[in-house]
């Protein structure tokens, strides 16, 4: 038992193998580890044991586990651990690698990689050593594409701790850079990662999914944070809550308390956005760009979930992740395809807009990430100018233009923004799109004009942020159905504690705290929200035989209509002559 308490690598990660080892479990049996129930199907060997804590514990307990406890654990871990490097010291010889399953997978597959060699969506490239993984920058998605400043192509090396820095490319056998092409210097970690930081919510979802947990997450700026389990983990102190940055009246921007924090916790990687967002400013080694978010689709942003688990040696999980997602996401428009679409006369036609945060103008968004989301729940979506993102009416002299262009749109959904929605109604959102105005009057969306006008701040969090950006990054399958759910109404189930992102502007939003973590884990523990959701849209999809039989019925119907169209012209010709 001391032997394989060793290969464990928290007191959580302990107290699950213990409580394994009381009831009797045979630890080669096969089990399920789940993130909230949802994701994980692995064999309980050593490797996966690593990881089983987190994901079978739910995460509101993980908070709150018995300090004593944890501490009695901690040290017979720290001792177990001490006897078993004299014998077995982790070595550069041993390949960590071998088994594809710890690899990434390349496509939505939950397995992972035979080749050591794997490119993901020409984002970033992997290059698995023995005991190492070179992690190359590709900036290969759209918006680095037309943005190549917002993307460095630097190159991570992650290696296991305890091992020797490497320096030389398996794949080449040629000397690991230096420096990359965009002379960046080539960054090193030890990796699992033991200390984060994170200073936006961009990639807070991401850990969630992968069971990152306040043993490694340190530190966060909670301040524009949706998730309801981050939120109960600052409420109960389990994990630093500082500001990023401090502004003053002449908004001079200070970010050197956020800095000092991370000296103290030694943190040993940090995830940063585009704008720097979190960055340790002292630690620059320990900083890595995060660029999920800026992806094209829905179901590439969730991808990224990868990219991080390679800092946790997670691949795993990530690759089980991504795989029901995508499985999910693909049920859903087959399922719109096939049992809505299919007896509709005609598609719907969907548009985003916004008025701009200035008031000076009114947008059409209709970059793809929007655009496909529409195409994915069965619509039309507006095309715009090819490689334009956004078209923008000066609301003083375009307005009667903005109108004329949405105008028939059946569904418009709307980004613009208000702090506080609590006191506003249909009509407020309506009339800021000025459809009170004589050329709104007309525009489809408007209230009883057959359309609908949907808003994307379904559930919000602190400082009323929308969770559209936060869980809604990672979770594709739940942000479509919900799409499709407000769109056409009485569809695939949509449990109430699963994550919300659209509404109607008729319906109020929902107001999420810390005290909604233990809801939304039971949901996904119970795998309503995933796994339930792909199983009834599949089931629910007509088969192929009840399509064709509805099409011949539709094309019968049709038929009909033509000859009784033409009997009725000729019996008015006939009168006429």
């Amino acid at each position: 038992m001391f032997a394989r308490l060793s290969t464990l690598k928290t007191p959580d990660e302990a107290l699950h193998y213990v409580s394994k080892r009381r009831t009797g479990r045979d630890a080669s049996a096969r089990e399920h580890h789940h993130h909230r129930g949802e994701y994980y199907t692995t064999t309980a060997t050593t490797t996966t044991m690593i990881f089983a804590t987190t994901s079978s514990c739910p995460r509101s307990a993980m908070f709150l586990k018995n300090a004593f406890v944890k501490a009695c654990v901690t040290f017979i871990v720290m001792a177990a651990a001490a006897a078993h490097a004299q014998r077995h010291a982790l070595s550069s010889d041993v390949d960590h690698y071998s088994s594809p399953s710890v690899r990434l997978s390349a496509d939505t597959s939950n397995a992972g990689s035979n080749a050591r060699n794997v490119l993901i969506e020409n984002d970033y490239e992997v290059t698995y050593g023995t005991y190492f993984k070179i992690v190359r920058m590709k900036c290969g998605f759209h918006h680095a594409v037309n943005n190549p400043s917002r993307c460095t192509k630097i190159t991570y090396v992650l290696r296991k701790r305890g091992t020797a820095i490497p320096t030389t490319d398996p794949h080449t056998n040629e000397s690991i850079e230096t420096t990359n092409e965009d002379g960046v210097q080539t960054r090193h970690f030890e990796i699992p990662a033991t200390s984060i930081a994170v200073g936006g919510t961009f990639v807070l979802a991401y850990l969630e999914m992968l069971d990152v947990n306040t043993d490694t997450l340190k530190l966060i700026d909670s301040r524009y944070m949706h998730s309801p389990c981050m939120q109960l983990a600052v409420h109960t102190g389990d994990i630093v809550d500082q500001a990023t940055a401090v502004y003053d009246a002449n908004w001079n921007m200070d970010t050197s308390a956020w800095s000092a924090k991370c000296d103290e916790l030694n943190v040993d990687l940090a995830f940063t956005d585009e704008f720097g967002t979190g960055k340790c400013d002292n630690r620059e080694d320990a900083n890595v760009m995060f660029h999920g978010n800026a992806d094209n689709t829905a179901i590439l942003r969730a991808e990224w979930v990868k990219f991080v688990s390679l800092f946790f040696d997670k691949e795993q999980f990530a690759n089980e992740y991504f795989a029901l997602e995508s499985d999910a996401v693909d049920a859903i428009k087959n399922y719109v395809e096939k049992g809505i679409v299919a007896s509709l006369a005609e598609k719907k036609t969907c548009v985003w807009v916004q008025k701009s945060f200035d008031g000076q103008h009114y947008e059409i968004l209709h970059d793809v990430y929007r655009t496909s989301l529409c195409t994915d729940a069965g619509m039309n979506a507006y095309e715009g100018e090819e490689g334009a993102l956004k078209k923008a009416f000066a609301i003083d002299t375009q307005l009667e233009q903005f109108h004329s262009t949405i105008r028939d749109y059946d569904v418009v959904v709307d980004e613009s923004y208000f702090y506080n929605v609590s006191s506003k109604n249909v009509t407020d959102y309506e009339n800021n799109l000025a459809f009170d105005q004589l050329s709104g009057e007309t525009v489809k969306a408007k209230t009883g004009n057959g359309g609908l006008l949907l808003r994307v701040d379904a559930s919000r969090g602190n400082a009323m942020t929308d969770d559209l950006k936060e869980s809604g990054e990672v979770r594709p399958a739940l942000l479509l159905n919900d799409f499709v759910s407000n769109v056409y109404g009485g569809t695939l189930s949509n449990h109430d504690s699963c994550p919300k992102y659209f509404r109607r502007a008729d319906e109020p939003e929902i107001y999420v705290t810390h005290e909604n973590c233990a809801a939304l884990e039971a949901a996904d523990n119970e795998k309503k929200c995933v796994s339930d959701l792909k199983e009834e849209a599949e089931r629910l999809t007509p088969s192929s035989s009840l399509l064709d039989s509805s099409a011949m019925a539709t094309r019968g119907t049709m038929l009909a209509r033509i000859g009784v169209s033409i009997a009725t012209t000729m019996v008015v010709l006939l009168t006429i002559a």
